[in-house]
C-alpha cells in the first residue's frame, strides 16, 4: 500500500515526492505487477520514529473489500482479474479522497492474471467449497484454528474464542461456520461482561450501575441465566436508593419533615432498608425540636403580651411553663424573675435579697476559714430561698471539693488552693498569675482554664462595677444605669461581694432616676451613705450593703 518500505532507516522523504516505483521494481523476471496505495511518499522519517502527516489513504479497505465481497468481479465471470481489482480500487479511493491516487506497473505480462474467484459464484464443472483455492497446509491450520476456537467457546473462554475465530476468518473471511460462531462467541462475551458488570456492582452496592447493566442484559437477553429476577431485585434496590438519595439532598435542605415523609415511603418497600447515614433519626429529632420550638415561641410571646397588658400573674405562669421545657430559652428566666420581682414588689424582693446576700457573705466567710460543711449549710438555706441562686463565686464546687479533700501534686495543689483564695476575695491579678502557672505545668488541671477566663472577665466586670458605684454616688443615675446595663449584658448574674447583684443596683438606680424626674412631692435624697470600695481589690469585712 504506502511507500514505507521504499525509504532505509534514517532517510528522509517529502511528502507527495514520487519514489520511483517502476523503477524500484522493474527487474528481470516475467509477469510481475505491482500495485500501490500511491506514488507519492506519506511519511518522513527521522531515525526510528515517524513525522509529518498521512494522507488518508483508504486502499487496503477497498483491495479487501474488493476480493471478499467479488464486487471487483466487474465481469461477474466469477473470476477476479489483476486489472478488474485495479479498476475498482482505484475508483474507490479517488472517490474517497482525491489526494491520493492508485498505481499499477506491469512488467513483461502476457495473458490474464487472475488473483481471485469471487465468492458466492460457483462455475459450471467446479464443487463448490469455501476452502477449494487453499492448500492442504493452509487448510489445516484453519481447521486447527477453528477447533481451537470451538473449544474455548465450549468452555466459555470467550475471549480466546474471538481470537481463534478472528484468527480463522482473517485467513478465510468465507467461513461462515466461524463468522457465525464469532457473532455469538461476542454477544456472549459481551453478555457475560454485562452480567459481571451487574454483579461486581451488586457486590458493591451500586444499584444504578447493577440496573443499568442488567437492563441492558435483560433487553437483549431476557432468558440469559437468573437476569430477570436480578434484574427486579435491582430495580427495586435502585429505586430504594434512588430515594435515600432524595432523602439525603432534603436532608441537606434541612426538609426534616420531608426527609420523614420518604423514609415512610422506603420503609413500606422495605422495612429494614438500612439507613447508614442516620438521616431519619437526625431529621426525627429536628422535626421533634422544632415542634417543641414553636410550642416555646407560642408560650414566649403569650408572655410578652401579659407582660405587656400588666398582667404579671399570667405572665409568670407562662415564662415558668417556657423555662420548664427549656431552662435557657431566650430571655425567659430573667422575664419570669422580673415578673415575680414584680408580683412581690420591691419592698419584699429588696428584704429576700439582703437576706440571701447575708447568708452568702457568711458562707463565703466560713469557706475562707475552711468551714466547709458549715459554708454548704449557708448554701442549702440559700437554695431554699432562691432555688435558682446562681452562687457566683462558685463557694458550693469549691467547698465540695475541699471536702472530698482530693490528693494533688505538692506544688500544684499549693499553687491552685492559692490561686482560689485570690479568686474567692476578688483578687483577680493575683489569681491569674497563679492560674497561668497551673497550666505552664498541667494544661488540663481541673478546672484552672476555665477559672482563668471567669477570672480574666470578673477582672473587667469588677472594675466595672466599682465605676457604676461611683456613678451612684454622684447621683449620676443614667451613667450608673449604663455601666450596669453593660455588666449584665456580659453576666445577668453578676454579683460582687461587697455590694450585691448588678440587678439589684440596676433597680435601685432605675427607681432613683425616677424619683429625681418626678415633678412633686420633691424627693427627699437617700441619708444611708453609699459604700465603694477604696480599691479594687476587697479587704477587711465587707460593709453593709446600701438599701
Amino acid at each position: 500500500c504506502c511507500h514505507s518500505g521504499a525509504f532505509a532507516r534514517g532517510s528522509k522523504g517529502a511528502t507527495g515526492a514520487s519514489v520511483g516505483t517502476a523503477t524500484a521494481f522493474e527487474g528481470t523476471g516475467f509477469g510481475r505487477l505491482v500495485l500501490t496505495a500511491t506514488d507519492a511518499t506519506q511519511y518522513a522519517w527521522e531515525g526510528d520514529q515517524v513525522t509529518g502527516e498521512a494522507e488518508n489513504s483508504v486502499f487496503t479497505h477497498h483491495l479487501i473489500q474488493g476480493l471478499k465481497t467479488g464486487q471487483a468481479d466487474a465481469d461477474n465471470d466469477g473470476r477476479i482479474t489483476v486489472d478488474e481489482l485495479y479498476d475498482y480500487v482505484y475508483e474507490q479511493v479517488v472517490q474517497r479522497t482525491p489526494k491520493q491516487t492508485p498505481g499499477k506497473w506491469s512488467y513483461k505480462e502476457q495473458g490474464e492474471i487472475i488473483i481471485a474467484r469471487a465468492p458466492g459464484i460457483v462455475l459450471e464443472g467446479q464443487i463448490p467449497s469455501p476452502l477449494l483455492e487453499l492448500d492442504d497446509e493452509l487448510e489445516s491450520r484453519i481447521k486447527q484454528l477453528y477447533n481451537k476456537g470451538l473449544a474455548a467457546y465450549y468452555l466459555k473462554e470467550w475471549d480466546k474464542a474471538v481470537n481463534y475465530l478472528q484468527a480463522v476468518l482473517d485467513v478465510h473471511p468465507d467461513h461462515q461456520e466461524a463468522a457465525s460462531k464469532l457473532e455469538e462467541t461476542k454477544r456472549q462475551a459481551r453478555l457475560n461482561k454485562l452480567y459481571d458488570e451487574a454483579q461486581t456492582a451488586q457486590e458493591d452496592g451500586d444499584w444504578k450501575k447493577a440496573f443499568v447493566a442488567l437492563d441492558t442484559l435483560a433487553s437483549e437477553a431476557p432468558d440469559f441465566k437468573d437476569v430477570a429476577s436480578k434484574l427486579e431485585f435491582a430495580t427495586q434496590q435502585k429505586k430504594l436508593a434512588d430515594m435515600y438519595d432524595e432523602a439525603r439532598q432534603l436532608h441537606q435542605a434541612q426538609e426534616w419533615q420531608a426527609v420523614v415523609i420518604v423514609f415512610s415511603e422506603i420503609n413500606l418497600l422495605e422495612p429494614d432498608y438500612p439507613d447508614t447515614e442516620g438521616l431519619l433519626a437526625s431529621a426525627q429529632e429536628e422535626v421533634t425540636l422544632l415542634e417543641r420550638r414553636r410550642e416555646l415561641e407560642n408560650l414566649y410571646s403569650r408572655a410578652l403580651e401579659e407582660i405587656d397588658a400588666g398582667n404579671w400573674d399570667q405572665a409568670h405562669r407562662l415564662f415558668t411553663q417556657v423555662l420548664e421545657v427549656d431552662p435557657g430559652y431566650e430571655d425567659a428566666k430573667r422575664l419570669s424573675a422580673l415578673a415575680d420581682e414584680e408580683i412581690q414588689r420591691l419592698e419584699a424582693v429588696s428584704q429576700q435579697r439582703e437576706v440571701i446576700s447575708t447568708l452568702y457573705q457568711e458562707a463565703l466567710d466560713l469557706y475562707k476559714t475552711r468551714s466547709w460543711q458549715a459554708a454548704l449549710s449557708k448554701l442549702d438555706e440559700i437554695h431554699s430561698l432562691d432555688p435558682g441562686f446562681s452562687d457566683p463565686e462558685d463557694i458550693r464546687i469549691k467547698a465540695e471539693a475541699q471536702a472530698q479533700n482530693q490528693q494533688q501534686k505538692e506544688l500544684l495543689a499549693s499553687w491552685y488552693d492559692e490561686a482560689e483564695v485570690h479568686y474567692r476575695q476578688g483578687e483577680w491579678m493575683q489569681a491569674l498569675e497563679l492560674y497561668e502557672q497551673v497550666l505552664a505545668l498541667d494544661p488540663n488541671y481541673h478546672d484552672t482554664e476555665t477559672k482563668l477566663s471567669e477570672a480574666r472577665r470578673q477582672q473587667q466586670l469588677a472594675g466595672q462595677y466599682a465605676q457604676a458605684m461611683k456613678h451612684l454616688e454622684a447621683q449620676h443615675w443614667q451613667q450608673a444605669i449604663k455601666t450596669l446595663q453593660e455588666i449584665i449584658r456580659s453576666d445577668p448574674d453578676y454579683s460582687n461581694p461587697i455590694h450585691g447583684s448588678a440587678a439589684a443596683s440596676l433597680a435601685r438606680a432605675k427607681q432613683e432616676k425616677e424619683r429625681s424626674e418626678l415633678p412633686s412631692p420633691p424627693i427627699k435624697k437617700s441619708t444611708v451613705p453609699i459604700t465603694l470600695p477604696d480599691q479594687q481589690k476587697p479587704s477587711g469585712k465587707p460593709k453593709d450593703l446600701p438599701r
